[in-house]
């Protein structure tokens, strides 16, 4: 089995070769700031609505259910503490599912699956908003929790930037860095770093302050936002795409 990791530069875009099993690989677009940001926005927002609404656990952000989940399993609250373990089994479940998908096996069932992962996401989240205040949390948060575990699987680069599009720490640990090397040690190439990851940690921000507040006055139906913000990262997508092949 011939396995490779390669770059192709051009201008300030990066496409990357992932290896996969069996000698085949798969272009990862490359995804822009607009459209990192825009996901950013979107998984903050869902992790403040779901907190409120849905019995205070987080869709997305699976270490503040490991904390919460160790604290109610020692008051013995059994109930919580199970509601908290489903949603990170159902990440698990999710990011193996990325795995699969960026093996190359789906393109033979599924065509355009990263296309077709961001549109069930979107979809499936505007669904949501539609449902009942009295239905089991659990059957609204599992489902975000395993579209967020293919999410963080396929989509946390910025050209040849690591992120975390679903939670702050990594990215601050990033900018921290970014900032020490551009500032201290003059190195003038990781201002661009410090920008990006400084401009990440803002939309986190106020993705959860939006989606606090957001919250508060329409309640369930405020779940549409994050939808229509991953409608349109879904567009960025495709024409990133686009731009892409027309540049090669």
């Amino acid at each position: 089995m011939q396995q490779h990791q390669s770059e192709v530069r051009a201008g300030t875009r990066i496409e990357r070769i992932v290896p996969v099993r069996n000698g085949a690989v798969v272009t990862c677009t490359p995804y822009t700031l607009r459209f990192a940001v825009l996901l950013t926005v979107a998984n903050s927002f869902l992790d403040a609505h779901t907190y409120l609404v849905r019995g205070g656990v987080f869709a997305n952000l699976q270490t503040g259910n490991v904390i919460f989940f160790a604290i109610h399993l020692s008051e013995r609250h059994w109930g919580d503490s199970l509601s908290r373990l489903w949603p990170m089994f159902a990440f698990i479940a999710g990011v193996v599912l990325s795995s699969h998908i960026k093996s190359g096996r789906v393109d033979k069932v599924v065509a355009q699956p990263l296309r077709w992962t961001m549109a069930s996401q979107a979809a499936v989240l505007a669904g949501f908003g539609f449902l009942p205040a009295t239905l089991p949390h659990s059957l609204v948060v599992v489902p975000i929790s395993f579209l967020a575990g293919i999410q963080i699987g396929l989509f946390r680069s910025i050209g040849d930037l690591a992120y975390m599009p679903l939670a702050t720490t990594g990215n601050l640990m990033r900018l921290v860095e970014a900032g020490y090397d551009f500032l201290v040690d003059k190195n003038s190439s990781s201002r661009r770093a410090f920008m990006v990851y400084a401009g990440l940690i803002a939309a986190f921000a106020a993705g959860a302050i939006a989606g606090a507040f957001t919250t508060r006055v329409w309640g369930l139906h405020a779940i549409w936002v994050p939808a229509g913000l991953l409608a349109v990262t879904l567009i960025l997508f495709v024409i990133d795409e686009r731009e892409g092949t027309a540049s090669k």
